[in-house]
């Protein structure tokens, strides 16, 4: 009895030995486990926080074109007491970004779209009271509606519109198609499994789409999952959190789109949030046993953890590279777009009021562009896009931008250069777009109006503001031409 004692007395140094060494193993493979899962954790949010942001951009920039078709309505309303036509395909009875003007009744005045009946009424809408009550004339984005006309989810968007003594007259409304709110599925190349959408500030969702697979239902309303994103409207204007959806953990991410009523949201699956945590725990976890048996594998854990986290690091990377390219780039024509367009402007501003060095802006518009997609489809209205962006480019200088600005809309922006400069780029792409149209049989043809700016204006989007006036007017007058003005002379 003794004998055995003295034996376990002896080997008990050895015990404690390895039990120390096993604890050892095992406390650094919990904590290399949690370290791993909070740098899932932390990746997978600001994976969602750059999803939330380029959404919320796209959502004001498609608020911001709403906003300026309603004001253009506004004013040619105002000048002409009436609104251009245009046909409606066969069977369309869609008023969904039709352009109305209503009377301070709510009564229809005028519409782009013929099918919109004179019956129209829209007094009792919630959007037009918070239109008329809005006596600082900003845009109003009302709750989503079933729309009376084409029976389909619509996102209301009205401006006001008041009388020559300042009193109400009436709005401009336009009702969008929610899908036009989340067209940026491209844009999220992503394996992960979640949805991104768009709420309004009553908790009512506006349309929502996964993310690995486009939902065909985006913009029919789902009350379920509205409610299970518990959505409170006084949590701030950025916040992450986790939520159930379907049954489903889903870290979801919701951003204020300011200054609307509207914040949009992504998530992703929590198993997708800790996939690579879960992989290396279960690889650690094998690896710490076959290590308290032999107390000799920690290098080999620590080179495995090392090679995971920078392969981890180049995929993000590469990630991050491909969506900064994609944001800049127009994905139809491989222009700029309008997001890269402005930042080019902002920066010939900042050289015009630190140098006193001007620039020239062209604002270019196609002529019966419409006419093509309606008589000869949609894929050769994409053809004659792709065709103008690539000629002009090739015939621009090297420090010259040229911008899709969205539908038919282009823009040069030409650096130290003058109208002079500017006559010669815009003649020589006339004959070159003429030839390319007579031969692709194209019956369309482009209006430009070009704007020397010897001077700085207050903001940076008054520049296209002042070209876009000019491009008007040439439309006006039956489009097709080329326009030049300097503005230090009043043009």
């Amino acid at each position: 009895m003794i004998v055995h004692v003295r034996i376990w007395f002896r080997a008990l140094p050895y015990a404690l030995a390895w039990a120390v060494g096993a604890a050892l193993i095992g406390g650094f493979a919990w904590y290399e486990v949690e370290r791993d899962r909070a740098g899932d954790l932390a990746a997978a949010r600001r994976d969602l926080a750059n999803m939330s942001a380029l959404l919320a951009e796209h959502v004001q920039r498609k608020l911001e074109t709403a906003e300026r078709e309603l004001e253009i309505a506004r004013i040619v309303y105002g000048h002409d007491g009436d609104l251009p036509h245009p046909a409606a395909p066969d069977g369309q009875g869609d008023d969904r970004n039709t352009v109305a003007v209503v009377d301070a009744a709510g009564d229809l005045v005028v519409a782009t779209n013929p099918a919109v009946s004179r019956d129209f009424h829209v007094g009792d809408r919630e959007y037009f009271i918070d239109a008329r009550e809005r006596s600082d004339g900003a845009l109003v984005v009302g709750s989503p509606i079933v729309s009376r006309l084409s029976r389909r989810w619509a996102v209301p968007v009205a401006l006001r519109i008041n009388d020559a003594a300042g009193h109400f007259a009436g709005a401009a409304i336009v009702a969008i198609d929610p899908r036009a709110l989340l067209d940026v599925d491209r844009a999220f190349d992503n394996d992960a499994d979640g949805y991104f959408g768009l709420l309004h500030g009553a908790g009512t969702l506006v349309a929502k789409s996964r993310l690995a697979v486009l939902d065909a239902s985006a913009s029919v309303p789902d009350d379920v999952f509205a409610h299970e994103l518990a959505f409170e409207r006084d949590l701030v204007d950025f916040r992450i959190d986790w939520r159930s959806l379907g049954g489903v953990q889903h870290l979801v991410v919701f951003r204020h789109v300011a200054p609307f009523p509207l914040w949009v949201f992504a998530s992703e699956e929590r198993e997708f949030v800790y996939a690579g945590s879960g992989a290396f725990r279960d690889g650690l976890a094998a690896t710490s046993i076959a290590a308290i048996v032999a107390l000799a594998l920690p290098l080999m854990v620590l080179a495995r953890r090392r090679m995971q986290l920078e392969r981890k690091h180049d995929v993000l990377q590469g990630r991050f590279a491909d969506e900064q390219d994609r944001a800049r780039l127009d994905p139809l024509t491989g222009v700029a777009n309008r997001l890269s367009f402005e930042e080019h402007l902002a920066a010939v501003h900042s050289v015009l009021a630190q140098r006193g060095t001007p620039f020239v802006l062209v604002a270019m518009d196609l002529d019966r562009f419409k006419s093509l997609n309606d008589t000869r489809g949609h894929g050769e209205g994409d053809r004659a896009l792709r065709r103008f962006g690539a000629l002009l480019a090739g015939l621009v200088r090297r420090d010259d931008s040229v911008a899709r600005l969205g539908g038919d809309e282009f823009a040069l922006l030409m650096p130290g250069a003058d109208l002079a400069i500017a006559r010669r780029v815009l003649d020589s792409f006339r004959d070159l777009f003429r030839r390319e149209t007579a031969t692709e049989r194209w019956r369309i043809g482009f209006s430009a109006a070009a704007v020397r700016f010897p001077r700085n204006l207050s903001k940076i989007g008054d520049y296209l503001e002042v070209c876009d006036r000019h491009l008007y007017a040439v439309k006006r007058d039956g489009g097709d031409s080329n326009v030049y003005f300097d503005h230090a002379r009043g043009g």
